[in-house]
């Protein structure tokens, strides 16, 4: 952990015996002041210092990325499970698992989750490694942005590791060396080139986009 006001990097050590696994993925804080950490055998949430196993039937998947508002609702994403909706409801939680599925076009568009974001309205956007999703919670079905071969307003690659959202209707998506503004209702990506200086660095995939 870095110390904000020493500066310096301390090892937790009593945290890091109560982890599930010391391979660390993503963290998340939410609005109810829980600390989510996204493992490779599961999710830990650490509350007033205390460190818990989520639930231990997360411990068989590799996390990649946690979004939340509160404990009741928690999207988490995979590599190569999925997406999974964790619901607490009066004690008892439930898990809503969604796959990726070759004959059901409205399906996640990959079983591989990079990030996931909820907007205002109740939607998620899910980066993946094939395209961006966006799911519709009363519906239960997605919708995808990917590369087509030759089209002119397609994503000009699969992998979507960022998303941050503007406001204002924009939604900005990090790909490979490039940034995609995409402005809600339209059906098409705005490429924003990245200066060249900076692509030569060995930052060449946008993981993150910050205010």
């Amino acid at each position: 952990m870095l110390n904000s006001e020493t500066k310096q990097i301390e090892l937790l050590y009593k945290w890091n015996q109560s982890l599930n696994d010391l391979g660390i993925n993503c963290f998340h804080y939410s609005n109810d002041s829980i600390l989510y950490i996204g493992t490779n055998k599961g999710v830990n949430s650490i509350i007033d210092n205390i460190v818990t196993n989520l639930s231990t039937d997360l411990n068989q998947f590799s996390i990649q990325t946690i979004y939340s508002h509160d404990i009741s609702n928690i999207w988490i994403g995979t590599y190569g499970a999925g997406m999974i909706q964790y619901e607490q409801h009066e004690g008892e939680y439930f898990l809503n698992i969604y796959k990726h599925n070759n004959y059901e076009l409205t399906s996640i568009s990959s079983d591989i989750i990079n990030v996931i974001y909820k907007d205002i309205t109740g939607s998620l956007f899910i980066g993946t490694q094939d395209g961006l999703s966006y799911f519709d919670p009363i519906k239960q079905s997605f919708k995808h942005y990917t590369y087509v071969f030759g089209s002119k307003e397609s994503m000009i690659d699969k992998n979507s590791w960022g998303i941050f959202d503007q406001g204002d209707s924009v939604l900005w998506i990090g790909i490979e060396k490039v940034l995609l503004e995409y402005i809600r209702g339209l059906t098409y990506f705005i490429i924003i080139p990245l200066l060249r200086t900076f692509i030569n660095t060995q930052m060449s995939m946008m993981y993150m986009i910050l205010k």
